[in-house]
């Protein structure tokens, strides 16, 4: 969880909206006011991280949510290696 929060962090559109011991939701906000909610749940058995990335307006994104969410990835891993 520390290592998922602090990823969370290096994002500065992201706001954490809920926390608990194994899961988080983020609010991402693009600079043109759209919304994506990004939900995660920590798998300790399987020692993976799942989630579902969505809009909150509309219907489309534009790969919007698939790009950040491997940006993440890349940022998650480069912090893991730390």
């Amino acid at each position: 969880m520390e290592l998922l929060q602090a990823t969370v962090a290096t994002f500065t559109e992201a706001s954490v909206v809920r926390t608990q011991p194994l899961a988080m939701r983020v609010i991402f906000t693009t600079p043109a006011g759209f919304r994506d909610q990004v939900d995660f749940l920590i798998d300790p058995q399987a020692q993976r991280i799942d989630f579902r990335s969505r809009s909150l307006f509309g219907l489309f994104d534009w790969g919007k949510n698939r790009s950040r969410m491997l940006e993440f990835k890349n940022r998650f891993e480069q912090k893991a290696r730390l």
